[in-house]
């Protein structure tokens, strides 16, 4: 389940020169935003101390 959040999460809109089926809800270009997405949702006490300092 929270594979799929994030994925929700991290998808964008398709671009109209993207060659994607019309059936297309999301894009997602790389798993880069997926890892860093996943490790706040993994670690979210080191997520909570970042925004505290920040």
């Amino acid at each position: 389940m929270r594979l799929l959040l994030l994925i929700e999460a991290a998808a964008q809109d398709p671009a109209p020169d993207d060659e994607v089926p019309d059936q297309t809800v999301g894009v997602v270009r790389t798993q880069v935003r997926l890892q860093k997405l996943d490790f706040w949702v993994r670690y979210p006490d080191f997520l909570a101390s970042q925004l505290m300092v920040w």
